[in-house]
C-alpha cells in the first residue's frame, strides 16, 4: 500500500492494471499443438530428404 501511495497511484488502479497485464501476458502462453506437430513433420521430412540426397552422393562416389 505504501509503495502504491509513494507513486501517487490509487490501490484500485494498481489492481486493475495488474489484472490487465496478467491477461495480456496469457496471450503469449497459448500453445498450438496442431501447428507444432505439423512443423515437426515438415522438419523431419526436410531432414530425411537431405539425408537421402547425401546417401545418393556417397553411393555415386563409392
Amino acid at each position: 500500500m505504501e509503495v502504491v501511495e509513494g507513486y501517487g497511484l490509487h490501490i484500485q488502479t494498481t489492481f486493475l492494471t495488474g489484472g490487465s497485464i496478467g491477461a495480456a501476458l496469457k496471450v503469449f502462453d497459448i500453445k498450438r499443438p496442431d501447428i507444432a506437430a505439423k512443423a515437426k513433420e515438415r522438419k523431419a521430412g526436410a531432414l530425411e530428404t537431405k539425408i537421402k540426397a547425401k546417401e545418393e552422393v556417397i553411393a555415386e562416389r563409392a
